[in-house]
């Protein structure tokens, strides 16, 4: 593992990664901390396989569950509890799938089964109130591929290369702008400010108008990125490696979670 000075000197968050249908905490150094597995709900393994996740309300996980018959699995106090989403799927690539979460609510992309798609468009916004949990999802008609919180609390909507920002209150369309180059993913500072990843294998830097500030090549083929409160950056790839970094670019650590695609937030797992 590599090792720099600008990463050593944070205080630095533990990190949880989903991978090959199991779900682990780590060291930022990579140090295994714990592995449990991630239930398999359907016939078929691999189309049941688990993707993106987030800590949600009272340090509870959520792992989106799919992708043929779409779930919410949530992990806490040493169970899984699931939550389908009757009529959605996710689009069966390890590319779709990502979830991110605003206080109480929790935001996903969803495809509507053949059956419910309605004008026209298969592809919705979804949001899950943690605390009504009887309650239908909201829904909102847009085609995107990856959603995010970012640390400064708007919601940010990512179709290629083009960014959408919300009010993730009322989803009031804010602003929208264009990354250099498209993107696989995004995590936002508290400044608005966009970091990217990319199939080059570098993280970009850009501002909150689309501009490059800065850029990392880290290799791996990036696929998954989450940012923390103190300027954390860590990053999931296709190939089972995980990159540590922070918002100056200046280098990275990296420790490797199997040879699968992974995915990959900062936090701890509940206690048992």
């Amino acid at each position: 593992m590599s090792r720099y000075e600008g990463v050593l000197a944070r205080t630095l968050q533990n990190i949880l990664v989903v991978t090959d249908g199991f779900l682990s905490e780590h060291a930022p150094d990579g140090t295994l901390i714990k592995r449990i597995e991630i239930p398999v709900i359907g016939p078929d393994p691999y189309r049941s396989r688990a993707r993106d996740l987030v800590v949600g309300p009272e340090g509870r996980v959520y792992v989106v569950n799919g992708p043929e018959n779409l779930l919410l699995s949530e992990y806490f106090n040493g169970t899984w509890q699931h939550h389908r989403v009757e009529g959605w799927t996710i689009v069966n690539h390890p590319s779709h799938g990502c979830i991110t979460r605003f206080k109480d609510s929790l935001f996903m992309v969803g495809s509507q089964t053949s059956a419910r798609a309605t004008n026209g468009s298969k592809d919705e916004l979804l949001r899950f109130d943690t605390r009504r949990r009887a309650e239908p999802w909201q829904r909102w008609p847009r085609k995107f591929h990856t959603v995010t919180v970012g640390l400064d609390g708007l919601l940010y909507a990512m179709h290629q290369s083009t960014v959408q920002v919300f009010d993730p209150e009322t989803m009031a369309l804010l602003r929208s702008f264009r990354l250099p180059f498209n993107s696989g993913g995004i995590a936002v500072n508290a400044r608005g400010e966009v970091f990217s990843i990319h199939g080059d294998g570098y993280i970009r830097h850009v501002n909150s108008e689309g501009g490059l500030l800065d850029q990392l090549q880290v290799g791996g083929q990036p696929k998954d990125i989450d940012i923390s409160p103190s300027g954390q950056i860590v990053v999931g790839t296709w190939a089972g490696q995980v990159f540590v970094t922070d918002e100056s670019l200046q280098g990275a650590t990296s420790f490797a979670r199997g040879v699968q695609p992974n995915w990959v937030a900062f936090g701890s797992l509940p206690a048992e």
